[in-house]
């Protein structure tokens, strides 16, 4: 089985308790006007900037071709509207700030690039799926969580919860942890601001709240 992520972070604090490395999956059925990973939207190639490399030198703005990459108070930001993917940023850029961002793995090539952190995990902490929306994805998610939990491993997923009633119902044996992200409650502000009704995450909401022991 196969599937597909943008990123894989190590020594993540905020994605669970812990020391927890986290794997961002792609695809995610929202468009939220605040998306934090706008490149874990789609399910297709797309660009991420590592602002930590980044050194403001402009030359991705002078070489795309679509003007397309834009700094804005000092974070470099590419407007996926006019971008490409024509790779001459990434190309250019002197510090290999700009990447592309499409890795398929096997389910069990995941589970072993999470388990080479299980040392700091015993210690405190242990794998996440994140993204984009992890559920995006779920049969993949489902396995890799599986094979993490069977092998000792402390499972988190963070989750919009917009997904099938009968993935939620799968989730509680496979998870020492869930990190629900509620955008709002409000149906039409919900609407408005994510391209979406919380109508399912709301019910799916109750379905795990009932399973959870």
């Amino acid at each position: 089985m196969t599937g597909r992520i943008f990123d894989i972070k190590r020594f993540c604090i905020h994605d669970g308790p812990g020391i927890r490395t986290t794997a961002f999956l792609k695809g995610c059925p929202m468009d939220c006007i605040w998306c934090h990973n706008p490149e874990g939207i789609g399910c297709g190639p797309d660009l991420i900037v590592r602002h930590e490399r980044c050194i403001h030198c402009g030359t991705c703005r002078a070489v795309c071709p679509e003007g397309a990459v834009r700094e804005e108070r000092g974070v470099v930001r590419i407007d996926r509207a006019k971008c490409t993917l024509c790779g001459v940023c990434v190309d250019r850029c002197p510090p290999r700030a700009i990447q592309r961002v499409e890795r398929d793995l096997s389910d069990d090539e995941l589970v072993e690039e999470l388990m080479r952190d299980k040392v700091f995990a015993d210690i405190s902490g242990g794998a996440t799926l994140s993204g984009g929306e992890p559920l995006m994805q779920p049969e993949f998610s489902l396995s890799v969580l599986d094979k993490l939990k069977s092998r000792g491993m402390d499972t988190c997923i963070e989750t919009s919860m917009l997904a099938p009633p009968d993935v939620i119902r799968a989730l509680p044996e496979l998870l020492d942890h869930v990190i629900v992200d509620i955008k709002l409650f409000d149906d039409e502000a919900h609407r408005r601001y994510t391209g979406t009704s919380n109508a399912q995450i709301l019910e799916n909401f109750r379905i795990l709240g009932s399973r959870v022991k």
